[in-house]
């Protein structure tokens, strides 16, 4: 029969210097991988919170009915296709924060009947006419 007393009293050998630095760098390295993967975490949960935010609204103060009736001679002008004329102002209205561009209807009437119209389209062919002659 074997006697197995003698290897069951075996203290275990020290380590050596540079077993324990490599465990020391690994202990390292894993604690920076917990880090990253905690910092990872807490920058999806911000990004979602973000996502979450009403868009801010990008239309100058008081100039939204102004921008439906640009709006509206873009869409009649053929320079939005594959949507409703309420599909183009909803999406309008989305991408720059204003929800009432959606609800457009009353306002361009409005704008139409007080000879706004003019107005407006008046202002932009003098800007259009200082932005052509800035450039030469």
């Amino acid at each position: 029969m074997n006697d197995f007393s003698a290897y069951a009293n075996q203290q275990p050998a020290p380590e050596s210097p540079l077993e324990l630095f490599l465990r020391g760098m690994a202990g390292m390295v894993r604690q920076s991988e917990n880090e990253k993967f905690q910092l990872k975490q807490h920058c999806d949960q911000l990004e979602k919170q973000n996502q979450q935010l009403p868009p801010s609204c990008i239309v100058a103060e008081g100039k939204q009915k102004e921008l439906i009736a640009i709006l509206n001679v873009l869409y009649e002008a053929g320079y939005a296709t594959g949507c409703t004329k309420a599909e183009f102002m909803k999406r309008m209205a989305d991408a720059m924060g204003a929800p009432g561009i959606a609800n457009y209807t009353k306002a361009l009437y409005n704008i139409k009947t007080t000879y706004k119209y003019d107005e407006i389209f008046q202002n932009l062919a003098e800007v259009a006419e200082r932005e052509k002659t800035k450039n030469d």
